[in-house]
């Protein structure tokens, strides 16, 4: 193939040296003929033209034709088609769509999703939740501390104290200080600590008798102090007194007629008082002392009206086949009228007598005297529980507090 573009050269520069002396006229006529010859055959039928026809004729003919032709389409298509379609293409393509797409993209994706995202989630839930949590419950709320006695009495060696002790407020950890007093001198003093809000028991069991003061004092971690106290009545074993007061008896002379007798050990017994050391406290709040009358009839700590009389019949030597004994005036009464001997109206009364009172302005008897003398106008008794006590009373005879006598 060099060879044959090397003839080729080789023929344009004889052909072009003999047309170059061939005269002006000459050429443009040749060059006319020739343009007659070439165009039509060259351009329509290249191809299936030359290959049959190039060896013997048209050597020096398609060599000015080929020449032309190559470069100026090679050179301008090559030069044209390259630049122009790599600088503008790529310069426009990348800049614009790579420069727009990723900051437009990155910016307005990241910016608006994490800052909308964020701040109002953990701005609200952090801040609103640590805050109402922490201050109401350390610093608003003050140390605050309650107690409460867990019964209404105690008793010394056999029912302890017991009080609740609520803590609330304030900042953990509580020490707690506990102290017990009666009469103002200290009988019991300790210490314990809390970790956290709450109630806890105290208890602590008494020696004797006496009012006792049980107070918690609290101290919170910042140092603040808050105290609470009660107040506990603690009751002690009385029952000795009995023997005391049934020695009094021993000089007494019992005499055939009954209503003697009562009236001289009633009268033996005055000035006894309900015990203010042995007690309890019943669940409407009264407090009731033992009685020696009380313990005699078996029931220490109740009213004892009824059952001073019925001890001082006993003691009189009437025996209860004859002369029923009783802890109720109500039930005193109607067993008394069952039998006949229990007297209303006009009855004048006699010493020895049991004489029944309507004090609280209900139907039936609430208390029950023996009586000791009687006037022209005048009741003297001698009754047991009043005043908590035994003594002496008097009434009118027309007083509307007597029901009846028996």
């Amino acid at each position: 193939m060099k060879k044959r573009w090397l003839a080729i050269v080789l023929g344009l520069a004889v052909l072009l040296t003999t047309v170059c002396s061939i005269p002006r006229t000459a050429i443009e006529a040749a060059s006319a003929q020739a343009a007659e010859e070439i165009e039509p055959t060259v351009e329509p039928t290249i191809e299936p033209t030359i290959e049959p026809t190039i060896e013997p004729t048209i050597e020096p003919t398609i060599e000015p034709t080929v020449e032309p032709t190559v470069e100026p389409t090679i050179e301008p298509t090559t030069e044209l088609t390259v630049e122009p379609t790599i600088e503008p293409t790529v310069e426009p393509t990348v800049e614009p769509t790579v420069e727009p797409t990723v900051e437009p993209t990155l910016e307005p994706t990241l910016e608006p999703t994490i800052e909308p995202t964020v701040e109002p989630t953990i701005g609200p839930t952090v801040e609103p939740t640590v805050e109402p949590t922490l201050e109401p419950t350390v610093e608003p709320q003050p140390l605050e501390v309650g107690m409460t006695a867990e019964q209404r009495y105690a008793r010394a060696d056999s029912i302890p104290m017991k009080v609740s002790v609520g803590i609330a407020g304030g900042v953990p950890e509580y020490s707690v200080c506990y102290r017990v007093t009666r009469d103002g001198t200290v009988q019991h003093a300790e210490e314990t600590a809390f970790d956290a809000p709450g109630t806890a028991v105290f208890s602590f069991m008494p020696q004797s008798a006496g009012t006792y003061e049980i107070a918690a004092t609290v101290t919170d971690a910042t140092g603040t102090v808050a105290t609470a106290s009660v107040c506990l009545p603690v009751a002690a074993d009385d029952s000795g007194t009995r023997a005391h007061w049934e020695a009094k008896l021993r000089g007494v002379a019992l005499d055939s007629d009954w209503r003697k007798s009562i009236v001289a050990v009633a009268a033996t017994q005055v000035g006894y008082q309900e015990s203010t050391v042995d007690f309890l406290i019943d669940e409407s709040g009264k407090r009731q002392g033992y009685t020696i009358y009380g313990d005699w009839y078996g029931a220490d700590y109740t009213e004892w009206c009824a059952m001073f009389a019925s001890w001082c019949v006993s003691k009189a030597g009437i025996a209860e086949r004859d002369f029923p004994y009783e802890a109720g005036c109500e039930k005193w009464m109607r067993a008394l009228d069952s039998m006949g001997v229990y007297k209303r109206g006009n009855y004048r009364p006699e010493p020895g007598d049991l004489v029944f009172f309507n004090l609280d302005g209900r139907a039936d008897p609430d208390h029950v005297g023996i009586v000791e003398r009687v006037s022209e106008t005048k009741l003297y008794t001698i009754e047991g529980n009043t005043g908590h006590a035994v003594a002496r009373r008097e009434y009118a005879l027309n007083n509307s507090a007597i029901m009846g006598y028996a």
